[in-house]
């Protein structure tokens, strides 16, 4: 799980970069990258923990916990798409 606060610094790093310190094309292609770099990284580490916790499940609750997982991140997509319109 300490991958996850890896991820997070990462990422954040990386996109405070961007806004701020990135001025060539090259700065923005790694910063980008790092950003997206951090974003898979902290996706295998959920997935993981997922199945994990899809193990101790019985065997017809392991799809309903990766749809729940599913369905949960589309939310959040869509929300962070409305907002980040307003800003």
């Amino acid at each position: 799980r300490s991958y996850l606060v890896v991820a997070g610094v990462i990422g954040a790093s990386a996109w405070t970069y961007l806004s701020s310190v990135a001025h060539t094309q090259t700065e923005v292609v790694f910063a980008t990258l790092a950003a997206s770099l951090s974003v898979a990284l902290s996706d295998v580490v959920a997935d993981s923990m997922v199945v994990e916790r899809a193990r101790k499940e019985p065997p017809g609750a392991a799809g309903a916990l990766q749809s729940l997982c599913w369905s949960a991140s589309s939310v959040g997509g869509l929300i962070s798409a409305y907002f980040s319109g307003s800003l």
